[in-house]
Order: C-alpha cells, then structure tokens, then sequence
C-alpha cells in the first residue's frame, strides 16, 4: 500500500511538470518570434529544469530499504553472533553444514508432491562418452518417453 502511494505521488508530481512546462511552451509559442538560436537555448534549460524538478520528485518518493522496514541500527550487536572463522577448514565445514541444513530444509518445485529421499542414491547411468553412445541414449529415451505419452 505504501508503494501504491510512492507511486502514486510519482505519477502525479510527472504529470503537474509536464502541465507546466506545455502552459510555458504554449506561452512561448504565442510570444514574438525570436532568433532560432536562443529558442534553442531556452527550450534547452527549460528541459534540464523539468528533468531536475523529475528526478527531485522520484529521488524524494524513492526507498533504498524494504517498504514498511525500519532503518538497520548497525551499531548493535548481532542476538546471536556466529564467530568469524580463521581458517580455511573452518570456513568449509561451517558452509557444508549451512549447505546440509539448507538442502534439507528445501522444499521440492511442486507443492503438492511428496519430498524427496536425498540420501538414497538414484538410478545412475553410465555416462555416454562417444557421440555414438550419445546418439543412442538420446534415441532409446526419446523412444520412451514417446511411449509414456501415448494413451
């Protein structure tokens, strides 16, 4: 809701800007002709302050945090501090356990289905290595799964 707002406050603030900058381009336009070359130059600065008035406007409406976030206090201490590992088989246990935890706690890519046994080695094939071998998987699967798929 409070993007919707941002947002909002964006869409509005762009389109009162461009209101007035075609009320002062139609006011150019009926004001005596002058030379192209200062024309040029005002409807130059006359852009630049729209961007700069734009970009004030999106810069104050914009969020570098979460919405909703409160600031980060970076000067507390952490609830619970991990201690800094100091050598290189502390730092690769410390992430095969966060990897170990991680996996295990994942869920499968379809909600409904049941999880998955990752400890229990799957069915594994020899890997093909002449493109002959290759060939000839690819075509015994392809043969399979056309099958499968026939009613």
């Amino acid at each position: 809701m409070n993007c919707l707002r941002h947002l909002t406050g964006a869409i509005v603030t762009t389109a009162l800007s461009l209101t007035v900058a075609n009320v002062a381009a139609a006011q150019d336009s009926s004001s005596v002709k002058q030379d192209q070359p200062a024309k040029v130059t005002t409807k130059q600065e006359r852009t630049k302050a729209r961007f700069v008035e734009q970009e004030a406007a999106f810069q104050k409406n914009s969020r570098s945090s979460a919405s909703g976030s409160p600031p980060v206090n970076k000067t507390v201490q952490a609830s619970d501090p991990i201690p800094k590992a100091t050598s290189k088989a502390e730092k690769k246990t410390r992430f095969a356990a966060q990897e170990t935890t991680l996996q295990s706690q994942s869920r499968s890519s379809a909600s409904g289905s049941p999880r998955v046994d990752k400890s229990a080695p799957g069915d594994q094939l020899p890997k093909a290595t002449t493109k002959s071998d290759k060939k000839a998987r690819f075509n015994q699967e392809e043969k399979q799964l056309q099958q499968q798929s026939t009613p």
